[in-house]
Parts: C-alpha cells; sequence; structure tokens
C-alpha cells in the first residue's frame, strides 16, 4: 500500500469526522442545524459529480485507492471513484471555505468593506490558492491522482501527465459558493438558504424538509455548472494536448477515447475559461443579489435594536 495514499485517504477521513462531529455538536448546542452542518450533507450528496468529472477530464487515481463499486454515473472513473471520494469532498471544498470566511471576516471587521465582495474574493482567493497547492504538490511529488488529456494551453506537464491551469479556476468557483453561504450570515446565524427557507413555511418540519432539499440541489446544480465545460470540451473533442496516456500500466487501462476527433483545441479553451469564469461571474452576481435581499435587512434590524436598546431602558 502506497504510504501518500494511505496519508491523503486519512486525513480525508479525518477532516470528514472532525467537520461533521463540530457542526453536529454546535448545531445541538445552538438547538438549531447550522449552515456548516447543511453543507456536509449536500457536498457530500454532490459528491457523485466526481465520476463524471474524472471521466471528462481522463482522471485517473492511484491504483492502491480503495475503490467503489462501479455503479451507475459513478462507474464512469477510469479504474473505479476512490472510497475517499464522498468524504474527502469535506476536507476540499468545505474546509477551504471556512479559511475563506475566517479572513473575510477579519477584513470585513478591519476595513468595513462590502460583505459580498469579500466573501466573494476571499473564496475566489483561497479556492484558487488551495487547489493549486494541492494539485501541483501532490502532482509533483505523490503522483496520487493524474490526467491525461487537456484543452492546450497553460498545462503543466509532469512524469505523470498533466496539471491544467484550469481546475483551480473550477474548484475555487464552488468555494466562493460555500464561502458565501457559510459566512454571510445574519445576526441570527441563517444563511441566505435559512432565510428562504423560513419564508415559505411557518412549520418547524417542513422548514428542515426545504432546508435540507435546498442545499443539496444548490451544491449539485453549482458543481455541475463547473463540470459542463468539462463535458462539452471532453465529448466534442476538444483536448488536444496529451500526457501519459496509460499512468498505472499493468494496473489501469488507457481511457477510452470519446469517440469524437481531437481538434478545434484553440476553441475548447475559449469554451472551458469562458464558462468557468462564467460561473465565478455568476456566482459574485446571486451572492451580491442575495446579500441585499435577504442578508442586509436581516443586519439593519438589528442595528437598528441596538441603537434603540438605551431609550427603551430609561
Amino acid at each position: 500500500m502506497y504510504w501518500g495514499v494511505v496519508v491523503f485517504e486519512t486525513l480525508c477521513w479525518l477532516v470528514f469526522f472532525s467537520m461533521l462531529g463540530t457542526f453536529t455538536y454546535l448545531s445541538y448546542k445552538r438547538g438549531r442545524i447550522l449552515p456548516g452542518l447543511w453543507f456536509v450533507l449536500g457536498i457530500f450528496a454532490m459528491s457523485w459529480i466526481e465520476a463524471p468529472f474524472d471521466n471528462a477530464m481522463y482522471a485517473q487515481f492511484h491504483p492502491d485507492f480503495h475503490r467503489l463499486p462501479a455503479i451507475g454515473p459513478i462507474g464512469m472513473t477510469q479504474g473505479q471513484l476512490p472510497v475517499i471520494a464522498p468524504p474527502g469532498y469535506i476536507m476540499y471544498f468545505l474546509l477551504p471555505a471556512l479559511i475563506a470566511v475566517g479572513i473575510a471576516k477579519l477584513i470585513i471587521k478591519r476595513f468595513d468593506t462590502n460583505r459580498g465582495n469579500t466573501f466573494v474574493s476571499c473564496g475566489l482567493a483561497v479556492g484558487i490558492t488551495w487547489d493549486l497547492s494541492i494539485e501541483g504538490l501532490q502532482a509533483q511529488y505523490l503522483h496520487l491522482w493524474t490526467f491525461s488529456r487537456v484543452v492546450p494551453g497553460l498545462a503543466i506537464s509532469n512524469g505523470m501527465g498533466l496539471l491544467p491551469a484550469y481546475i483551480p479556476l473550477a474548484m475555487a468557483a464552488f468555494i466562493v459558493f460555500a464561502a458565501v453561504v457559510v459566512g454571510n450570515t445574519t445576526p441570527d446565524g441563517d444563511s441566505v438558504v435559512d432565510v428562504w427557507a423560513k419564508s415559505k413555511t411557518t412549520s418547524p418540519g417542513v422548514r428542515l424538509g426545504l432546508q435540507a432539499i435546498a442545499y443539496i440541489v444548490l451544491c449539485n446544480v453549482v458543481y455541475a455548472a463547473t463540470y459542463l465545460p468539462h463535458a462539452i470540451t471532453k465529448y466534442a473533442g476538444m483536448l488536444t494536448q496529451t500526457g501519459v496516456l496509460v499512468p498505472y500500466p499493468g494496473k489501469i487501462a488507457m481511457q477510452p477515447e470519446s469517440g469524437a476527433p481531437q481538434s478545434n483545441g484553440a476553441l475548447g479553451a475559449i469554451i472551458m475559461w469562458g464558462l468557468l469564469i462564467g460561473c465565478v461571474v455568476l456566482t459574485s452576481w446571486w451572492a451580491k443579489r442575495a446579500d441585499r435581499s435577504m442578508i442586509a435587512p436581516s443586519l439593519v434590524s438589528a442595528s437598528s435594536l441596538t441603537d434603540r436598546a438605551p431609550s427603551l431602558a430609561t
């Protein structure tokens, strides 16, 4: 068993159970489910998209990873999807989102910056740095996974394959969304999703159901949006830059080609970068609109109550 796989799997499980335990405990103490715990559910539920993502990116994982059975869409990863993918997503997406939230709150407190813009900016910066660090370090030293085909331009070659420069932007797009929802909350600690659910019903049970569905659906939709340009370029045969086509010979066979002629790489790069940048822009627009319509009014109300408190006391 390769030591790098052991370390990575162990870290994923430790972070997953730490996040789950911490948010469960805090939710119990506060008598309400916190946005962070809802995100554990939502991110776990969207992790099935990893397999179609792998297929579209010609990604393969080290053969020593423990594998899930090849059932339905999760069987699209060449060599099968690692067991660690669902819990590992919590570490990969929620942890950097929380780091971005912490940094954003410090900036807002110190410089009184716009809340929506700050959460988006910090989520984007931390997300890109986070993914680029993990992708780059593992590609250079651990070879835990690799990509065999990418759209041309800005791809970094290494001994095991390619490291496409657009992957950090794709991952950061979701981290921006997570940071905005978890960080930009009302004085009561409600995210924009929680505020929306409360506006639809007064029944606690129905509200919980709406929250669960909303977090799961939103996580899947946002992550699927980052998958879309990868699917388009893959199935249109635009991944013209190749690395090591069989990164684990004798262990995992070469992934079959999409069937389309591998051409129009420049157009593929435009589609990839254009749609990924569009995902970030759309998330930023949504964050600002949600802040104005659902979060800002509660902050103004709380501020008004605080200002009136001395006069009420007298």
